[in-house]
């Protein structure tokens, strides 16, 4: 068995200071390409060329950057994921209604916005990697905000698409099913069509006459429609969508004017504001699913319909009045979290869900427009919070400023950076801000905008992203020690929450996994911490999961997960200082048997297991360092990442493109 002595102290020292942040090695290139693994098209020499020169660094240290929220210190997934035609369009109406645009990019947002069409339908997508197709109601909004910039688009696909998706009916679908048959209409999806395809040109007298059927016939005796034909149960949103719909066709008569205003009545509350419905409903899905709820959505979509009613509008003045007061009294002017200071939330209680924040404070904007009281709220604290939702990276507007990120990407991109060279490009002091404001009582460090149970693995990523950027003073060191430490198992290794599995009575509980020990090490060593856990223990859990093929897992050895978790023991046996209680040369050697002959690997994921598994026993030496650079090279894609959005996947696409990052800079040091 190879004794610690045998280990140089090169892998430790290695090791420890990646953990910290500070391992400043320089460019991952400058070799010579070969051919990639048959999973991947072969690149052109210029983009080999490209590959082994700065330019690789570069692209890749910009493909992280781009997914950082600057003002919270956080990161999303992958850049562009923060790309929303609906919240991009409504943001942009608002801001230009109040005469702000200038704060904001909005032509940069169209920009964005229209990337997103799907070039196989023509339609246009929610978000980057809607793995639900495009949509309808997507469509009107990238259409529309093409429109108002003159940016070009594919007009012809995009009305086909649209035009596909009108039921027998008249009425319009938002999207496509799984298999390709139609779903349900809904006046949203109606609506959103027939305004785009009037934009486009392309509503011809039948397609009229067919939506202006389908929108009539589904007005309910109450004088107000459904979400959807198929609800018994008048909405504020169905009627706003029905009445637009309408007017857009100029198929709005008195009588239906008449219906329409009467209902919407009869949901006003004598404190303010409307309710949504004046029954709950519910169905199979939450397209038609609504409640009774007074809310910002609610009432400003109401305001904005009986602003369209014209002389049948029977809202009395002091009505209104109340109404406008009470949207008014909707915006946070003194919130507990400053990043939303001016927006609007939901319930008159003070707990908006964050999902809502845009959606609020562009429809209370417009609404209040709409009845000549704008000047009635902080208008230059709204136009604030909405400028503060369009993502720096990708020009998108999300829900709210910092949508979308998380602690483990944060981390991610944190070493992505650092890793390239190009560690000053993080915001530091923001991220230091923000982690000061997540830390609990208990010592640990919530997920951004999640008040879940507190875990150790995002405690450990929080402590690993401060460490790396050298603001750990940010945040309570001994408290966020006590709390990681605190959740050391009696096996030795560590639990994510709070109560192991074992001893809970109904099955409920944690175990204690290799990865939140791997985490939670580093963590514990990044604060300089390491007396405060049981070393021995450790070591002990370790050893006890080692197979007879030197793998140290609980897994078969042909697994990922297998490689995973030898490179996660490896690292946090190196890091405790105990490597000789392993059989190190067979962990060695199982780690150096997944490299194939022609010194490919089955995917990069596991060549970043091996390499880094290897460097923390300083046995590099056992794989060919330059088929595995070369591999690793040849996965770096247009973008600059190496790395895009995977479903059912256990690591995110900033976490694997810092993982080959880090790999690539590790080889490079040999």
């Amino acid at each position: 068995m190879r004794d610690d002595s045998s280990v140089s102290d090169v892998a430790r020292r290695t090791l420890l200071k990646a953990t910290a942040g500070s391992l400043g090695i320089a460019a991952f290139g400058q070799v010579e390409a070969q051919a990639p693994d048959e999973e991947r098209t072969t690149p052109s020499n210029s983009a080999r060329d490209a590959l082994s020169s700065d330019t690789s660094r570069e692209n890749a240290a910009e493909w992280a950057s781009n997914a950082l929220w600057t003002a919270t210190g956080t990161a999303t997934e992958f850049p562009g994921q923060v790309v929303f035609p609906r919240y991009s369009h409504l943001a942009v109406t608002a801001m230009n209604q109040a005469g702000l645009s200038g704060h904001i990019g909005p032509r940069d947002a169209a920009l964005a916005a229209s990337r997103l069409q799907d070039k196989e339908t023509g339609g246009f997508h929610r978000q980057e990697g809607d793995f639900l197709g495009p949509w309808t109601t997507a469509t009107y909004h990238a259409v529309s905000l093409a429109q108002m910039f003159d940016i070009s688009i594919d007009e012809s696909a995009a009305t086909e698409f649209l035009l596909d998706h009108q039921n027998d009916s008249g009425g319009f679908i938002p999207r496509s099913g799984f298999l390709g048959g139609k779903t349900i209409s809904t006046l949203a999806a109606t609506y959103k069509s027939t305004a785009a395809l009037g934009q486009l040109n392309a509503v011809t007298q039948s397609i009229r006459d067919r939506i202006v059927n389908f929108v009539q016939s589904a007005q309910h005796t109450d004088g107000g429609w459904a979400a959807t034909p198929h609800s018994n149960s008048s909405t504020v949103a169905g009627t706003y969508h029905a009445i637009n719909t309408l007017l857009s066709l100029n198929a709005l008569d008195a009588k239906t004017k008449r219906k329409a205003g009467s209902f919407l009545l009869s949901l006003q509350q004598p404190r303010g504001g409307f309710r949504g419905t004046l029954k709950p409903t519910d169905c199979s899905s939450p397209i038609c699913r609504r409640r009774p709820e007074v809310t910002t959505r609610n009432t400003a979509q109401a305001l904005l319909t009986l602003s369209k009613l014209g002389d049948a509008n029977p809202l009395q003045s002091a009505m209104e009045r109340l109404h406008v007061d009470w949207l008014v009294d909707r915006q946070l002017l003194s919130p507990a979290d400053e990043r939303f200071h001016g927006s609007f939330e939901t319930y008159r209680d003070r707990t908006a869900p964050i999902t809502h924040y845009l959606l609020n404070t562009a429809f209370a904007m417009n609404a209040l427009r709409s009845v000549d009281t704008l000047d009635h709220i902080d208008q230059q604290s709204a136009g604030a919070f909405i400028a503060a939702c369009q993502h720096p990276g990708s020009d998108g507007f999300a829900s709210w400023p910092s949508s979308l990120s998380s602690l483990r990407d944060t981390e991610a991109a944190v070493r992505a950076l650092d890793q390239s060279g190009a560690i000053e490009r993080f915001p530091r002091d923001s991220l230091a801000r923000t982690l000061s404001g997540q830390q609990r009582s208990d010592g640990s460090i919530a997920q951004l905008d999640w008040d879940n149970e507190p875990t150790v693995k995002q405690t450990a990523l929080a402590v690993l992203a401060a460490a790396q950027v050298n603001r750990t003073n940010a945040i309570d060191r001994a408290s966020a020690l006590s709390f990681i430490a605190d959740h050391q198992h009696q096996t030795g290794g560590f639990t994510n929450t709070s109560t192991p599995r074992s001893e809970t009575s109904d099955g409920g509980g944690d175990d204690p996994s290799l990865q939140t020990t791997w985490l939670a090490v580093r963590a514990v060593s990044a604060m300089n911490g390491l007396t405060r856990i049981d070393r021995r223990k450790v070591s002990e859990y370790l050893a006890g999961l080692q197979g007879d093929d030197g793998q140290i897992s609980p897994e078969q050895p042909t697994s990922l997960t297998a490689v995973r978790d030898t490179r996660y023991a490896m690292e946090i046996l190196t890091t405790i200082g105990r490597l000789s209680v392993v059989d190190l040369n067979r962990a060695i050697s199982y780690l150096a048997s997944r490299q194939r002959r022609d010194g490919t690997y089955e995917n990069e994921n596991e060549a970043v297991h091996v390499t880094t598994g290897l460097a923390a026993a300083d046995a590099l030496s056992e794989i060919d360092l330059s088929k595995t650079q070369q591999y690793l090279q040849t996965k770096q894609l247009p973008s600059g990442g190496f790395a895009k959005k995977g479903f059912y996947s256990s690591a995110t696409a900033m976490q694997r493109h810092a993982d080959v990052v880090e790999a690539l800079s590790v080889l490079r040091a040999q």
